[in-house]
């Protein structure tokens, strides 16, 4: 599975940077890259404002730089081992760009927060099961992740638990975010898909 936050224009230069990393990770780890993550946002901190993570089976995160070639040997700038078990989730932090998020699978079940400027785990929270999904507030300082049968939404960076959202009867194993940020589906292993307006309402309907 690949799951790529579409930002920016260059999408030529971005395919040629997937197919190094997944080359790269199969010749020298023989680890399947399960998940992507796009971030092209530029801040104060960052030349270039385009970073790729990607995590897989081997327990592993890797950040790249986008702007190197893809020819290069080792593109990445980071290489973050904390995890014991597959990484299952990633999410950029949409109001700090050198923020990201990973979720844990198996024995593992925590959430890990990452400065990709320094490579340094700045934070992490254990949930007690294994992490399938993580999504950012696009309004708020808020995380949403779904682990065991429910979905939890946590505070960052207190990581303070503001709610819990219960309902599935098996283990959530996938979410989707609206375009709009607010609501999320989640599906499960009991065969249910859900809706949840967890990140308050739209822009357009307040107004009205």
């Amino acid at each position: 599975m690949i799951s790529r936050q579409p930002y920016g224009s260059n999408h030529f230069s971005d395919s040629l940077l997937f197919d190094s990393i997944r080359k790269l990770d199969f010749i020298t780890t023989g680890a399947i890259v399960d998940f992507l993550e796009f971030r092209d946002r530029s801040d104060s901190n960052t030349t270039s404002g385009k970073q790729l993570a990607s995590g897989g089976s081997d327990n592993v995160v890797h950040v790249w730089d986008a702007a190197r070639s893809s020819t290069t040997t080792t593109q990445w700038l980071h290489r973050l081992e904390e995890n014991t078990y597959a990484v299952k989730a990633l999410a950029w932090c949409p109001f700090q760009s050198s923020l990201l998020a990973t979720g844990g699978g198996g024995g593992d079940g925590s959430i890990k927060f990452w400065n990709t400027h320094t490579g340094a785990c700045v934070n992490s929270v254990h949930t007690g099961s294994q992490v399938c999904a993580l999504f950012w507030s696009k309004k708020e300082r808020e995380l949403l992740s779904s682990h065991g049968n429910h979905l939890a939404l946590l505070y960052y960076p207190s990581l303070l638990k503001i709610a819990e959202l219960t309902g599935h009867t098996s283990s959530v194993l996938y979410m989707a975010q609206s375009p709009d940020g607010c609501t999320v589906a989640s599906a499960a292993g009991d065969q249910t898909l859900r809706f949840w307006d967890v990140f308050g309402m739209p822009e357009t309907a307040k107004k009205t």
